[in-house]
């Protein structure tokens, strides 16, 4: 895939020029190929094992669906040619496959074969689809995506808002804990949706999921993001309520200077300047500056691992405190890049990657997840707009 340079991505720029050449010839041919897409059955692949070759024998989770519909939309309007092919099928699939028009929502997960595994609607998932629907009608133009878009809004509404304490239960199961994760990708979702068609209903959305987390997913005493909570949005005894991730505070630092950004009403600069000298201050690797997996409140470690993903936070993080508050920031950007290149992309075939190593560098896990691209294609579109800003 080409991308059209008349976009101008500042490919002059060393670290831009690395991006684009990753995504145009490794990343997105590889996840839109033989291997990328289940070439019986239909659908994008679970994961890739560490040769490249597709695990077809799991079932597919309606949330990788979704993330591959942003990835290649955001590549249509990138200018990088097949893209647009892409979104149109993983749209058809999904289409066809995870919606039920008889009970509403999506479901959560496929089995191999396309077939319903489990009909479960689960909010994380919901935000993801909504997700990609808001960049695929970006991508395409196509004004019949609204209808699902409007679908999908009224069955959350009306089937996983918590009635009496706020915010979404977990599914329709309603299992505990709850956590602020997927009310995190539901106000990702809200802005993509707002960016994608100006309903100013959307940032009043948003507002009331930043209410909730200023009230109860943020903890002023410690500056840090709680991840697991009761019924009522207290936080869980014990341990697990004492966890947090530093990939989720470099997420939402991005994500509160965007809804600041698109018009949202409360003031949250602190709280991201919080969350992101925390993340920073604790929930680096001082060894190798990556971000490991989990600590606690009090800034220890908790699980000294490392996956992609918080990587890919924590470099969007460095861009927008570079954009917001502390310009500095962005010398971090250009060596988080080369470290992902050198250690995550570093892999056969080029375009995957290892997904996640222990305290010591060893690599950990024994597959590649389609998951994972969503990521890195966010996080690295960011960083061409900011070479080239």
């Amino acid at each position: 895939m080409k991308p059209n340079l008349a976009h101008g991505f500042g490919t002059d720029h060393p670290t831009a020029q690395r991006i684009v050449n990753w995504l145009r010839d490794d990343a997105l041919p590889l996840w839109s190929s033989e291997a990328g897409w289940d070439q019986t059955h239909g659908g994008c692949v679970e994961s890739l094992d560490l040769s490249g070759a597709a695990n077809l024998e799991v079932n597919k989770r309606v949330r990788v669906q979704a993330r591959q519909l942003y990835v290649y939309s955001h590549a249509q309007l990138l200018g990088f040619d097949g893209a647009d092919t892409e979104t149109d099928r993983i749209l058809t699939y999904l289409l066809s496959h995870a919606s039920d028009h008889a009970r509403g929502g999506w479901v959560h997960l496929l089995s191999p074969d396309g077939t319903v595994a489990d009909a479960r609607r689960d909010m994380y998932d919901q935000a993801f689809v909504l997700h990609g629907l808001a960049w695929a009608v970006r991508a395409t133009g196509n004004d019949q995506i609204k209808e699902h878009i409007d679908a999908t809004l009224m069955f959350v509404d009306a089937q996983l808002r918590h009635n009496s304490q706020g915010g979404y239960v977990e599914s329709d199961l309603q299992e505990l804990p709850r956590r602020q994760n997927p009310h995190m990708h539901w106000l990702e979702a809200l802005l993509a949706l707002y960016e994608a068609t100006g309903d100013d209903h959307l940032i009043g959305r948003a507002d009331s999921i930043v209410d909730l987390f200023r009230t109860f997913f943020f903890d002023n005493a410690t500056g840090t993001l709680g991840e697991y909570f009761q019924d009522d949005w207290q936080v869980v005894p014990g341990p697990e309520g004492q966890v947090v991730e530093p990939g989720h505070h470099f997420e939402w630092v991005w994500l509160l200077h965007k809804y600041r950004r698109l018009g949202g009403r409360h003031s949250v600069k602190e709280h991201a300047k919080r969350l992101y000298d925390f993340a920073c201050a604790r929930g680096l690797d001082p060894k190798t500056g990556f971000a490991v997996d989990e600590v606690n409140r009090a800034g220890r470690v908790v699980r000294a691992s490392r996956r992609c993903w918080p990587q890919t936070e924590a470099l969007k993080a460095h861009i927008t405190a570079a954009r917001w508050w502390d310009a500095e920031t962005s010398d971090k950007v250009e060596g988080l890049v080369a470290g992902l290149f050198d250690t995550y992309l570093n892999v056969t075939p080029p375009g995957g990657w290892q997904d996640q190593f222990d305290e010591s560098g060893a690599p950990m896990a024994t597959s590649m997840p389609a998951s994972s691209l969503y990521h890195l294609m966010l996080a690295f579109a960011e960083t061409l707009d900011f070479c080239d800003s």
